[in-house]
């Protein structure tokens, strides 16, 4: 009788953050495409992301690397490796802490606002 083939991922040689940021670095474009304002918060962009069935696909995969601590991946995902992508990928601007909005508070990361890349804030 032929032995059973057992059908097992491969390892991720690379720290997770970083298999993280490559899972999710091609959805960037896509993701801010669909916010409707220039202005976003980091939950607003994940949102949208996981709004998309391959945006969802590759976000359950990035967090799916912490496989002892899906709680972790979350919030590295959210206060690490999304805010990296969206300045290094998407050249979003950080625009600043959310303050006294308990919709941003998802427990997850420190609620941020962005700006796409080309946006400033008008001159006072």
């Amino acid at each position: 009788m032929p032995e059973p083939l057992i059908n097992r991922k491969p390892k991720e040689p690379r720290p997770a953050p970083e298999a993280a940021f490559d899972l999710l670095r091609p959805l960037v474009p896509l993701t801010l495409a669909l916010l409707p304002a220039p202005e976003f918060t980091t939950r607003q962009f994940v949102n949208y992301l996981r709004a998309t069935d391959p945006g969802e696909a590759a976000y359950t995969q990035a967090v799916s690397l912490w496989k002892d601590n899906f709680s972790l991946g979350r919030q590295v995902i959210h206060g690490q490796v999304v805010p990296r992508l969206l300045r290094e990928e998407a050249k979003a601007t950080w625009a600043g802490y959310v303050y006294n909005e308990p919709a941003e508070e998802d427990g997850l990361s420190v609620p941020s606002r962005w700006l796409k890349a080309g946006y400033t804030y008008p001159d006072e």
